[in-house]
């Protein structure tokens, strides 16, 4: 508790958080302009946690279900696939030397139930939705991105075009209440995420000189179906609604 409260003061000392009063006590507000400096200060710490994190997303929208072991490590794979440019995820140990520990820990605290060999999620899992929400601002950003690139025309698109035309877009998701996170029309947010759609082959980028200027240009890759097949994949993991 005294840690936390020393970080709430420097975080008003610093103004990256205001404390209001009303008649039901003390509350606290996160300015709009700075989400994306907590947004960095988040990312930092869910380092530690990140396995945790990725195993209770894939049981939250799996929570019906009794998963293999061989389930579970092929849906951390492609989070992890997703997420790599954003999160450091451990290499020097075996997949499942970090996946069985999570589960172990989640099986101890009677969050997951193991039987027969496959798991599953347990009457009180809201320790798992502490975990997941870790990633909630990752996710949507990419599930709107994706869906929003997915309906671009197959143009040629300069950096700058691109980002404010992608910016409008996931701003209406915003409205629509399909993304949450106010930081997902962050410029640097989306830049960032360009970068993840050509390492996943969605995007090609090429480049061209203007003097001593560089000029980048991005173009859709010619696979249609990776952005359907990766736009089905996330879809289990968001909460938003399905777009037409």
């Amino acid at each position: 508790t005294v840690a936390i409260d020393a970080v709430i003061e420097q975080f008003i000392g610093s103004k990256a958080i205001r404390k209001q009063e009303d008649l039901e006590g003390t509350f606290y507000q996160i300015p709009y302009d700075r989400r994306r400096g907590l947004e960095l200060y988040k990312n930092t710490g869910v380092h530690f946690f990140i396995s945790a994190a990725v195993v209770a997303n894939i049981f939250l929208t799996q929570k019906d279900k009794r998963l293999a072991y061989h389930e579970i490590e092929s849906s951390v794979i492609f989070l992890r696939h997703l997420l790599e440019d954003e999160f450091r995820f451990g290499s020097r140990k075996s997949l499942s030397e970090h996946i069985q520990p999570v589960l172990d820990f989640f099986t101890e605290q009677n969050v997951l139930v193991l039987g027969e060999g496959r798991y599953q999620v347990s009457d009180t899992h809201a320790r798992l939705q502490q975990f997941a929400a870790l990633l909630d601002s990752s996710l949507t950003l990419y599930w709107s991105l994706f869906n929003v690139l997915d309906k671009l025309p197959q143009d040629n698109w300069d950096e700058k075009t691109l980002i404010e035309t992608l910016r409008k877009k996931i701003r209406l998701h915003l409205l629509r209440h399909y993304v949450m996170r106010h930081e997902a029309v962050s410029p640097f947010v989306i830049r960032q995420a360009l970068r993840t759609c050509r390492r996943l082959n969605l995007l090609e980028q090429s480049q061209s000189q203007n003097g001593r200027k560089t000029k980048l240009t991005y173009r859709k890759t010619d696979d249609a179906l990776a952005f359907r097949k990766i736009l089905t994949q996330l879809d289990d993991y968001i909460a938003a609604p399905h777009q037409d």
